[in-house]
């Protein structure tokens, strides 16, 4: 077959006038479907699009010019006559595996996928008319599927489920079994859930298998793990007159994080972090006109006091005070007391009484 894209007559030996001045001595290759065993460089005309095609040895290639335009489909090609066939993408009637390129007899399914078959949007199955897939470097778990009422989804109505591959680490779409939409790594154990049961309305993240934060669907916010501690003095403590003195805060009422110790908050991660101390000078040592104060240290040194001026004598003063610390990995705050009675003064122990509170806020 010439590769000109004609066809010429056998005309014998010699070429005879009549014969040359004939309409039908050289015809045009040409007819609505492509030759069978085209070769390199052959060119072809199709009536039924009125355009020329070359081969380039992979598939029939648009010359351009011609009537319409947009994208072409021969036999099973599907593609935008502007590309190559390798950018191309192909139908398939019928396919028993969806992240197979190799059509059968199997009914309702198509798959319009590129050249190579790294790039596929299919129908998962034949009895799921409507859902569909697009496939990414052919990973059968990497797809997003756009789908009304499929099986697999527990009658979940018009969803949009994007799923990643477990080297990918990501998952986000609506669970099997009625739950809702979710984000989560390779082992399912840190994930970010919009609906962990049905109709819950709630948005909950869970880091290594422990919820850590909550939104409620009235919009209370709840940080379950952040960082937060409070210490108390269990028995009186005697502070020297005059001289800053360390509490000695030995019993928690909460510390999430294990971050109070050796009457001490440590800080495990940076962050701005709420503080207040309280000091209760026991009744029975305050006197009237003194000074009596509260000091948070930060790293060993003073950062926020408060001071007091007892207005009689024989009650209980309360030194309060509360500041807020940007603190980094390993800063440590503690809690002091400082009075000027002239002697020693007692501050009260319990819960109620003299303590330490640290709160993570930011």
């Amino acid at each position: 077959m010439a590769k000109s894209g004609l066809k010429h007559i056998d005309v014998g030996p010699e070429l005879t006038k009549t014969e040359w001045e004939s309409e039908e001595s050289h015809e045009l290759i040409h007819g609505s479907s492509f030759p069978g065993s085209p070769v390199e460089r052959q060119l072809f005309y199709r009536d039924d699009e009125h355009k020329w095609y070359i081969y380039d040895g992979t598939g029939w290639v648009w010359l351009g010019g011609g009537g319409g335009g947009g994208m072409q489909v021969h036999g099973n090609e599907y593609h935008d006559p502007d590309f190559a066939t390798e950018t191309a993408l192909s139908f398939h009637a019928a396919l028993t595996n969806p992240h197979s390129a190799t059509p059968d007899a199997t009914p309702g399914r198509l798959i319009l996928r590129d050249a190579n078959a790294r790039a596929k949007v299919a129908a998962p199955s034949a009895s799921d008319d409507i859902a569909r897939k697009a496939e990414v470097d052919a990973k059968p778990s990497t797809f997003l599927q756009l789908t009304d009422t499929p099986s697999s989804y527990s009658g979940q109505s018009s969803k949009l489920v994007m799923v990643k591959t477990a080297e990918d680490g990501l998952e986000f779409g609506t669970p099997s079994g009625g739950g809702g939409s979710k984000i989560q790594d390779a082992d399912a154990d840190t994930k970010v859930d919009v609906e962990e049961s049905a109709d819950e309305d709630q948005v909950r993240m869970k880091v290594a298998g422990t919820e850590a934060f909550l939104l409620y669907n009235n919009g209370i916010l709840t940080f379950a793990k952040q960082s937060k501690a409070r210490a108390y003095l269990s028995a009186q403590q005697t502070i020297p007159n005059t001289t800053w003195t360390k509490v000695n805060l030995n019993t928690e009422s909460f510390d999430e994080q294990n971050e109070f110790a050796n009457y001490k908050f440590t800080a495990s991660k940076a962050g701005a972090y709420l503080l207040i101390g309280k000091i209760v000078y026991w009744y029975a040592d305050v006197l009237a006109a003194k000074m009596y104060a509260a000091n948070i240290y930060k790293n060993g040194a003073g950062f926020s006091d408060m001071w007091m001026q007892s207005a009689i004598s024989a009650k209980a003063l309360i030194v309060l005070v509360v500041d807020v610390a940007r603190l980094v990995a390993n800063d440590y705050i503690e809690l002091y007391a400082y009075h000027e009675t002239g002697a020693n003064c007692k501050i009260n122990n319990g819960e109620s009484q003299t303590s330490l509170t640290v709160f993570k806020v930011a």
